[in-house]
């Protein structure tokens, strides 16, 4: 018994050892964050600071060293070479070399490569250019809607189907107004969405984001105020990376992409900027004419919303890129590509995109709404986010700067943080208009009654009308959108449509032609709402007083691909109970094609900022989940908790405002 004992407590003590060690060796895949190195490559020696929150100040003596250290901190599509500047291709150039000094360096790798096994291959200047073009794929998503007209006219007819996707409203926010305007498929070919997101796990279905920009004017400092919060796909480590870089000639802040030596959002010395999505129709299908005998043979005759404030009070707005004009069409679904009749004839003029400076109402809002009104005289895109979200942006910087009131940064954190849904307002009416037939519905509707439309994580009225409005779809259309006909238009289902639906009593639509009797809307609203009850009973039981929307409604940070295997999510994936829906400033819509968690959410303001044009030192920001993708560092999550509440980082901007390790990096 004794020789057993013994073994087993040197079993324990191997093991504890041999734990201890992986540990060690783990930890030493941590960067160095303090000390002096020596790297080929510098012209001279720089300092990077990293502060409590681990974000690198980059302090360089030239703009190469500045991109070197850049890569250096990050570490972890050749044709379009030729095209890019001179000063585009240094910049990338000395980016690459100093993600390959950190890996000539001989660290340990973080987990995932030992792992799986790999070794990461040396960076490129091409992996930039690749990566940057993969980012312009997942903010495009247009092909898909080419494809889902093509899908939803075979199976209703074009005249049904363009009603599903109805026009933007006429009344409905837009960037600019008129007077601020500066002068037949194969199955085969119906298929290729469902292939594309099977290998590239992308969609740009999602997308959005808000950025807004208020002139001094209305400001409590007398200079302009600018905010921004791009909306991505959720994911932990973070798309984003926050950095300072100063060189000889430059000297910014903001949010980094890894991969690329560039700034999305952020501001320098003189100027600040912040980015949402235009969604322009940039992405045409083709249907083209195959040689049989020989494939290879075939028949033949990034665009963003920019929000601007400098120092000397100017704010302005422009959408920049190459929008195409069209010799014929839309865009709207493929076309055929064997003759001209479709071709991209030109691009709309750089000064004719639309644009606006120093607006006479102070302010200028963006939220991937509709960006010019009917009156402009070209084609952009039939495919705008709902108006909900601009409106109430707008709406609270009106009533922020009415009469004598200024606003605040700490007011442009409130619009950040807002989660009042404009779209509840429009619907909540048609729900209320339900007689109850048992006590369940009279209990549930009685939570409805006075709400303001607050969807905080909280609220139980939220979970009631997101259960009833993720019904609605299908309880219109199950008749009528067979098989997964319906989950490709679950989440573009128009709310418009559904209000021009439930107000007309006997709208065709309501009628479920598979069953007899005939029903109207009120029947299909009724039924809505049974369904969504029982979907609530069945994942929080029947006790109404425990409904609250964070309780199902729970923000999910995938982990790749360590999320999709059971035995490692725990360690990598991280989610938090959230507030928020698709409508609100604060956007966290539920992912209701997600049969088994319909209410999740996947989709994040993947950044906030907030920049005061008057001190650059009382700006703000953060992003979701931290800054280090090395699942043991203390920042591989410790910005989730603080995103989620919309609390913020301060935006130091210099070396005499920056403590924390330093690290000094010299030429060898």
């Amino acid at each position: 018994m004794r020789t057993i004992i013994r073994i087993l407590i040197g079993l324990i003590l191997v093991l504890a050892l041999v734990l201890i060690g992986a540990f060690a060796c783990i930890r030493n895949s941590l960067p160095k964050t303090s000390g002096r190195v020596k790297l080929a490559g510098l012209d001279g020696q720089l300092e990077i600071v990293r502060d409590k929150d681990g974000v690198p100040h980059i302090f360089a003596a030239t703009d190469h060293d500045a991109f070197f250290a850049i890569g250096y901190v990050h570490r972890a599509a050749e044709t379009a070479w030729p095209a890019l500047s001179q000063e585009s291709q240094s910049a990338l150039t000395a980016y690459a070399a100093g993600v390959n000094a950190w890996l000539e360096e001989g660290h340990v790798l973080p987990v995932e490569f030992l792992i799986l096994g790999v070794k990461p291959e040396p960076w490129t200047v091409y992996d930039s250019l690749v990566w940057s073009k993969m980012m312009s794929w997942d903010l495009g998503g247009n092909y898909d809607m080419e494809l889902l007209r093509v899908k939803l006219a075979q199976a209703l007819g074009p005249e049904r189907a363009a009603q599903l996707l109805p026009a933007y409203p006429e009344d409905g926010t837009t960037i600019l107004s008129q007077n601020e305007l500066a002068p037949q498929t194969s199955d085969t070919l119906l298929d290729i969405d469902t292939q594309l997101q099977t290998l590239f796990h992308l969609r740009g279905l999602d997308v959005g984001s808000n950025n807004w920009v208020v002139s001094g004017k209305l400001t409590e400092s007398g200079l302009p105020l600018l905010a921004n919060d791009p909306h991505l796909g959720a994911r932990i480590p973070s798309i984003w990376y926050l950095a300072e870089i100063q060189g000889e000639n430059i000297h910014v802040i903001g949010i980094t992409f890894p991969g690329l030596p560039i700034l999305a959002a952020g501001h320098n010395e003189d100027i600040a900027w912040g980015v949402t999505n235009v969604g322009p129709d940039v992405q045409d299908l083709y249907v083209e004419q195959v040689n049989p005998k020989n494939l290879n043979q075939y028949k033949v005759n990034d665009k963003q919303n920019f929000v601007y404030a400098d120092t000397k009070g100017n704010i302005g707005y422009y959408a920049p890129g190459r929008i195409p004009i069209r010799s014929k069409g839309q865009g709207l679904a493929p076309v055929p590509g064997w003759n001209d009749d479709y071709k991209w004839e030109s691009w709309i003029p750089f000064d004719e995109l639309p644009h606006a400076y120093n607006p006479e109402k102070g302010y200028i809002a963006t939220a991937n709404n509709k960006v010019i009104s009917d009156e402009y005289p070209y084609f952009i895109s039939a495919q705008w986010a709902s108006p909900q979200r601009a409106q109430r942006i707008s709406e609270m910087i009106e009533e922020m700067s009415s009469g004598s009131e200024k606003i605040s940064v700490d007011d442009m954190a409130v619009i950040q943080a807002d989660q009042h849904s404009a779209q509840i307002r429009e619907l909540l009416p048609l729900l209320l208009q339900i007689t109850p037939v048992d006590d369940r519905q009279k209990e549930a509707l009685s939570y409805l009654q006075n709400w303001d439309g607050d969807t905080g994580k909280d609220s139980i009225a939220t979970s009631i009308y997101q259960a009833w409005f993720r019904q609605l779809g299908p309880a219109v259309f199950e008749d009528d959108l067979r098989g997964d006909l319906y989950d490709d238009l679950a989440e573009r289902v128009h709310e418009t449509f559904l209000i021009n639906i439930m107000t007309n009593e006997n709208n065709v639509w309501c009628d479920n032609f598979l069953t007899t009797p005939s029903e109207n809307c009120a029947d299909i609203a009724q039924t809505a709402l049974d369904r969504g009850l029982d979907d609530l009973e069945d994942r929080m039981g029947k006790n109404m007083s425990r409904w609250q929307w964070g309780n199902i409604h729970l923000t999910q940070y995938p982990h790749a691909p360590f999320s999709e295997v059971d035995a490692l999510k725990r360690f990598f994936h991280r989610e938090i109970a959230n507030g928020g829906d698709k409508y609100t400033v604060n956007v966290a819509p539920p992912k209701y094609s997600n049969q088994e968690n319909p209410y999740y959410q996947f989709h994040v303001p993947s950044y906030r900022q907030i920049v005061d044009l008057s001190a650059w030192n009382s700006s703000r920001f953060i992003h979701t989940t931290g800054q280090s993708g090395n699942v043991i560092s203390p920042h591989y999550d410790d910005f989730i908790e603080r995103h989620q509440a919309v609390e913020y980082l301060p935006m130091s901007f210099g070396r005499d405002h920056v403590t924390g390790d330093v690290l000094v990096m010299q030429p060898k």
